[in-house]
């Protein structure tokens, strides 16, 4: 199975948020009816059965479908040790799925980060143990001189130790400074070339200067003869990849992929419906015909789960306490028994009694709360009313005051401040609270969190809004698994 089927209150509540980020237009977009909707999952998983017979081998839950053949670059990402900065905000395409407006050139950030020289930057980079590192704009040929300034500084204090790569849309690029980034140790170019009708005369420049040229693009709908075409010319050329990204909306760009006709789904981000298929059909043409060609389809759902996991776990490890667990999706949970002091006490003594790590439960006396850590929820008695809170953890320039924090050395004399925030806090659970406190240790994925939504929402009386937390709660505590449902 390639997706997830969702139940029917869960969509119901993803339309509702999807129509309060994207305000009234969600009423005048195209939405898919159920029977195009059936039919294009259908159709998708014929593809992924074909895919599989021609040895594609999906990872990641399922998110990547072929992952034999991934840049370096692309493994780190997945494995959550890459970084991007973002070297400034200015570009000179003018593409209509371009998810944000690039027009100001900006101090190189990354992740609430910003730096205003490359020696902090390679001290954040050191720090915190990555691997890969991409330079992203904007567009950086705008701002070259610095551009090459970053790549040689980064290549000169970490060699081999680190692989970086450049995002471009190649409009810029020339001989001279495609020479000197080789030059500069550059390990990889990427190449979005969509906007220019998939010209591919400076990816054929860069083949002869940079050890590997992929070129990365949004699969769009009504374009697939222009890509078959163009997975051709790239294994000829001695392009290494192809990245196929599925085009999703935000508030910026929704109305320009609505001007062009699209049809759309419902996720945590509005996603155009076909681009999806468009990048299955031509990864197994790819796969038929051109041996050598690593086609890799970047799915939202990937992208949504692995990448924002691997932005808070850089900071989530530094915050978590010892009576608290990190969830597999890279937040920080925190059960909790909530009543009066003299009760919550008897319940601690229970914990000690039955030989409990004290380090593993916490009473509050100021909130009311004891709270605890899934290894020891087996000893919460059955009549407690369970409770949960969690948090996610980000990485600040300066400590915010506003939350829980760590402060962590970045080189000799700066520091970043990890942060928490609460995402859902003080959720009572009075119906289910109990069994999912029980339960969660043994449910390995989503699918077995599934099987329990289904049966806590035939409990009489259960209210909307609990099952409304629930659908919260799977999402804080797993990983995606397979591709977006159709709806």
């Amino acid at each position: 199975m390639t997706f997830t089927e969702l139940p029917d209150f869960e969509k119901d509540l993803i339309r509702s948020l999807n129509k309060s980020e994207y305000d009234s237009i969600t009423d005048r977009l195209k939405w898919l009816s159920k029977e195009e909707a059936f039919e294009l999952k259908g159709e998708r998983q014929q593809l992924w059965e074909k895919l599989l017979s021609l040895n594609s081998k999906p990872g990641y839950n399922d998110t990547k479908i072929d992952c034999s053949d991934l840049s370096a670059g692309c493994r780190y990402c997945a494995e959550g040790t890459w970084s991007c900065i973002f070297i400034n905000n200015r570009c000179n395409a003018s593409c209509f799925y371009c998810p944000a407006p690039q027009k100001e050139t900006g101090i190189p950030s990354t992740n609430n980060l910003t730096y205003n020289n490359v020696g902090d930057y390679i001290d954040y980079l050191d720090t915190f143990g990555f691997k890969g590192c991409s330079i992203s704009g904007g567009e950086p040929l705008l701002t070259f001189d610095k551009t090459l300034q970053w790549i040689k500084a980064i290549k000169k204090r970490f060699g081999q130790n680190i692989y970086l790569w450049m995002y471009t849309n190649g409009i810029l690029i020339d001989k001279k400074n495609l020479s000197q980034m080789a030059g500069a140790g550059l390990d990889e170019i990427r190449f979005d070339i969509a906007s220019k009708n998939y010209m591919i005369d400076k990816v054929d420049m860069a083949v002869d200067n940079i050890p590997v040229v992929t070129v990365e693009i949004p699969a769009i709908p009504g374009d697939e003869a222009k890509l078959k075409k163009l997975v051709d010319s790239l294994r000829a050329a001695g392009a290494k990849h192809l990245n196929l990204h599925q085009l999703r909306c935000t508030p910026y760009n929704i109305q320009s992929l609505a001007n062009r006709g699209f049809s759309f789904i419902h996720g945590p981000k509005i996603l155009v419906a076909h681009s999806e298929l468009t990048a299955l059909r031509t990864l197994l043409y790819a796969k038929k015909t051109a041996p050598g060609l690593g086609v890799n389809y970047c799915s939202f759902v990937y992208k949504n789960a692995f990448q924002g996991r691997a932005v808070r776990m850089r900071a989530a490890d530094k915050l978590v306490k010892s009576y608290e667990d990190l969830t597999m999706a890279g937040y920080i949970r925190s059960f909790f028994v909530k009543g009066q002091i003299d009760d919550l006490r008897k319940i601690e003594n229970v914990l000690l009694r039955n030989g409990a790590d004290k380090s593993l439960f916490s009473l509050i006396p100021q909130w009311n709360k004891l709270c605890f850590s899934l290894k020891v929820s087996h000893l919460i008695d059955d009549d407690c009313e369970v409770g949960v809170d969690y948090y996610s953890s980000t990485l600040y320039a300066e400590v915010t005051y506003a939350n829980y924090f760590v402060q962590i050395p970045v080189g000799k004399s700066k520091k970043v401040s990890a942060e928490r925030y609460p995402v859902m806090k003080g959720c009572l659970l009075p119906k289910t609270g109990r069994f999912l406190a029980k339960e969660l240790p043994g449910f390995e994925n989503e699918k077995d969190f599934f099987r329990y939504f289904s049966r806590m929402e035939s409990i009489p009386n259960i209210t909307t809004e609990e099952k409304e937390s629930l659908i919260i709660i799977k999402n804080l505590e797993f990983l995606r698994y397979g591709l977006q449902d159709y709806f």
